[in-house]
């Protein structure tokens, strides 16, 4: 049993600074980070780590959930990661987090005759993270590595059927892939659309891409971001509305401190995040899909779920907590909280 990700993975290069950099400043930073990132990356980073609080808490108080055991979870992230020191740094950190890998990138690819040398270097994201307003700045080259979608194909097939997908939308020919993966083949074109596997697949919109459209219709879930504005969409009904017109019935929208807005079978509400005292907000977003992910794999939502509030107020709870140190890892040591929040809704 697994969960899959599919998606852009980055090497994250964050600085933390006491206030705002001007042009041609120069700084000493307060602290740093050097991690994987990206948003599949970051949400399957948190789907590991709830993963082994499970185990823990299972182990503490004997519990035990039938088919999906804390600790029989694997995760899974489908990118691609290229070659050079920033990918080796890469490979650890996944390691590290415990997140298995199937690489994608087509190291055979044709050089491009411009330069005639093929770039395998992955895609490095500088960020500054301003310690008075919490404020981000991140810069980056996003998709640059040339992809073999058929490795993903190949694999998962192997592995047989996940308990949930997750793509980011950034890799749109590796997100096809593993939202067809089990779509029966078929002669007529919309038997793949109209396959609803057992698992949910879910969309992270952190932002409206082009080719989105073609993925769509192969998506159960759709969690966007207040910058989710598909073409002649101005606010949450609109978008709500546009992505119905997908087949997609399940959108919850999150909107950083303020309430998360859903819309689920025909139903509406919202749910509050707890009050933190944020430091920063570094790929918070991603780790509320890792845990939104996270319980979706383990059956606390499903396709015959009226009401995700439950879980989105799970997930505003990680996500939260994520926020209340720098970087993207740090987080992550927090066991108390990190245990008890996944107790909590295990019980």
């Amino acid at each position: 049993m697994y969960g899959l990700f599919a998606g852009i993975t980055t090497l994250d290069v964050a600085q933390l600074t006491a206030g705002t950099v001007r042009e041609n400043q120069k700084v000493t930073s307060l602290d740093q980070i050097l991690a994987a990132g990206g948003p599949a990356t970051n949400a399957a980073v948190a789907f590991s780590h709830l993963t082994r609080a499970a185990t823990r808490a299972a182990s503490a108080s004997d519990l035990n959930r039938g088919a999906n055991p804390g600790g029989a979870m694997a995760c899974v992230l489908v990118t691609a990661i290229g070659e050079g020191p920033a990918a080796h740094l890469i490979l650890e950190d996944l390691e590290a987090q415990e997140v298995a890998l199937v690489d994608c990138t087509d190291y055979e690819a044709e050089a491009p005759e411009t330069t005639g040398e093929l770039d395998l270097t992955p895609s490095v994201s500088a960020i500054l993270v301003n310690a008075q307003t919490n404020a981000r700045t991140v810069a980056s080259t996003n998709t640059r590595l040339p992809l073999k979608p058929d490795i993903a194909l190949e694999t998962l097939e192997a592995m047989g059927q996940p308990q949930v997908v997750l793509v980011d939308g950034h890799n749109p020919d590796l997100a096809m892939a593993v939202l067809t993966n089990g779509a029966p083949a078929d002669a007529e074109p919309f038997a793949a659309q109209e396959y609803k596997p057992e698992y949910l697949r879910i969309l992270d919109g952190g932002s409206w891409k082009p080719w989105l459209p073609t993925l769509l219709g192969y998506i159960d879930v759709a969690i966007i971001s207040a910058d989710f504005l598909p073409p002649g969409c101005i606010d949450f009904n609109d978008t709500v509305a546009f992505l119905k017109g997908f087949g997609i019935e399940r959108v919850v929208r999150t909107a950083g401190p303020d309430p998360v807005q859903w819309a689920w079978l025909g139903e509406t509400g919202s749910v509050t995040p707890p009050t933190v005292g944020a430091i920063d907000t570094l790929a918070a977003g991603d780790t509320f899909h890792g845990a939104f992910a996270w319980g979706c794999a383990h059956g606390l939502v499903n396709r015959e779920t009226a009401d995700p509030s439950a879980l989105i107020d799970f997930s505003n709870r990680i996500a939260s907590l994520s926020t209340t140190s720098f970087g993207t890892r740090a987080w992550l040591g927090d066991l108390d909280n990190l245990d008890a929040e996944t107790a909590r809704i295990l019980s």
